[in-house]
């Protein structure tokens, strides 16, 4: 099928929906936990985009609104809600096994996304794609969680290969159904033909891989931190 560009991202995010709401049907003892997580993150998702990204894609959307120098997009509300409570459902679940999985402290959470965004900037600044530069993020919060908690590097192997594959399910799924999805690629990803950085996998971005995997083993060092 073909779908229209301003409905691509929107296309995308559906698959994150879905895999939410197995989880949430499929996990009530965590329905609490994920949809926390979930709402929290939500508002990261305009935030990053207009800080990040330019230099990475510009997605089409169905409803946009401009708030200044802002772009807003519904479909990184919901990327960030749906892509954050699945990917700590992820972690929760390649995890060391805790009886009791409770969000006591959200600002740990919050605090933890201003740190990565803290970590990115500066990054971005000496010239680094910036869909790198939050990678380099990630991992570099991973691994300082490791230094405090050696074990925990287990967590985010598992959690970071969880992520990947989930991606790339999604992503190959989302390829195949959508049969102008070349067209899409060319118009809102800046790195389509680029000879290094513009690399696929079975036609996925490499830097999705990437990108998927450095926040999954943030993702899972931090569950193991807080819960482990």
């Amino acid at each position: 099928m073909e779908i229209p560009n301003n409905f691509a991202y929107m296309f995308l995010n559906i698959g994150f929906g879905i895999l939410w709401v197995v989880f949430f049907i499929a996990y009530p003892q965590t329905r609490k936990f994920q949809f926390m997580v979930s709402i929290l993150a939500a508002p990261l998702g305009p935030v990053i985009e207009c800080l990040y990204f330019r230099d990475y894609w510009y997605p089409m959307s169905l409803w946009e609104m401009h708030w200044g120098f802002l772009r807003i997009l519904p479909e990184d509300l919901f990327f960030a809600f749906f892509f954050t409570g699945t990917t700590s459902m992820l972690a929760h679940m390649t995890g060391k096994k805790v009886g009791v999985l409770q969000l006591k402290s959200p600002v740990n959470l919050i605090g933890i996304g201003l740190a990565s965004i803290l970590v990115a900037i500066p990054i971005i600044m000496m010239g680094v794609n910036s869909i790198f530069a939050t990678s380099i993020s990630f991992l570099f919060i991973a691994g300082l969680i490791i230094l405090i908690k050696r074990e925990s590097w287990k967590y985010a192997m598992y959690s970071g290969m969880a992520t990947t594959l989930m991606l790339f399910l999604i992503y190959i799924v989302s390829y195949y159904l959508v049969a102008n999805i070349e067209e899409i690629l060319k118009s809102t990803w800046f790195l389509y033909g680029h000879p290094m950085l513009g690399k696929r996998i079975t036609n996925i971005p490499i830097t999705e891989i990437v990108w998927g995997f450095s926040w999954g083993a943030m993702t899972g060092a931090v569950r193991n931190y807080l819960f482990g």
